[in-house]
């Protein structure tokens, strides 16, 4: 990745952070390296019928995917109400 896809990853990551912070639900983002570019965890917490926040977390990766290189972002999403988060404790890594 050249400087300037890097600081293009690098604002669309920002704005993704910017977006998803103020979502209620959304207990945590975290990121480091992944096999090709940044890889990106979002956990939320959030009663499972409730697809509400879980549709803002995607637009919000939608957009970041458009803003960034092809490949330089990776998401995944978790729901803590229906997934064990604990391997995303700090130190775990991703």
């Amino acid at each position: 990745m050249n400087r300037q896809q890097a600081q293009a990853t690098k604002r669309a990551l920002s704005r993704f952070i910017e977006c998803v912070s103020v979502i209620p639900e959304v207990s945590r983002v975290l990121s480091g390296p992944g096999d090709e570019g940044e890889y990106v965890v979002t956990i939320i917490d959030a009663a499972p019928p409730d697809d509400e926040p879980r549709t803002q977390v995607y637009r919000a990766e939608m957009d970041a995917l458009v803003a960034a290189p092809l490949g330089a972002i990776e998401f995944r999403l978790v729901n803590a109400r229906e997934v064990d988060v604990s391997a995303y404790a700090p130190g775990n890594g991703l």
